[in-house]
């Protein structure tokens, strides 16, 4: 009888860990906020924002819309571990977006954009731009969006260039994807009922 209730205690304790909110985690230390509305479509009624926590050594992405709160887990290391940059994948109701965050005190100079590469296409009229350039905060805050007409040409990353406040110095860093940086299968898909 001892086994079942600890099994019982055990889930219970993961669960409550698996729905974890900000507010959960006393020792977390917000470090930036990006609000997407404008980004999805339909406009959502209510506030949909990503909220970056630093968590000792990493980064912990949440997404709130209006009261609720969804923890989307760690930003990874996912563009090489020599790259001063993580990032976090993310589907909201079709619109995808990268979550990065720059670690600025690794750099020369603070970034102030990335500026991403897809690859050529073979189709002869692409429906979108080869490039997209996002501002990144002082805090090292930046949010990519993929909107669904974009998706089927930006399906993966030929290029990525970190730039300082001057677009037309030298890239801070910058890395070149062959074979391109493939983004099928990264996202992870999330609904808010609204």
């Amino acid at each position: 009888m001892k086994r079942f209730w600890f099994i019982i205690v055990f889930l219970a304790l993961v669960l409550s860990a698996c729905s974890a909110t900000p507010s959960d985690h006393a020792h977390m230390k917000k470090i930036d906020t990006w609000p997407i509305n404008n980004w999805l479509q339909p406009r959502p009624k209510k506030d949909t924002v990503f909220f970056l926590f630093q968590d000792g050594d990493a980064r912990h992405l949440f997404l709130r819309y209006g009261e609720q709160d969804k923890d989307l887990g760690l930003l990874t290391r996912t563009f090489g571990e020599d790259a001063p940059l993580e990032a976090q994948f993310v589907d909201i109701e079709g619109a995808q977006f990268i979550v990065f965050w720059v670690n600025q005190q690794s750099l020369p100079s603070p970034a102030k954009f990335i500026l991403l590469y897809r690859p050529r296409t073979s189709t002869p009229h692409a429906k979108t731009r080869g490039s997209k350039m996002v501002e990144v905060t002082p805090k090292g805050l930046s949010v990519l969006p993929i909107f669904p007409l974009e998706q089927k040409e930006w399906d993966a990353l030929q290029h990525l260039r970190l730039l300082p406040r001057q677009v037309e110095s030298p890239p801070l860093f910058q890395r070149e994807y062959d074979p391109p940086y493939s983004l099928h299968g990264r996202f992870q898909h999330i609904s808010f009922s609204r």
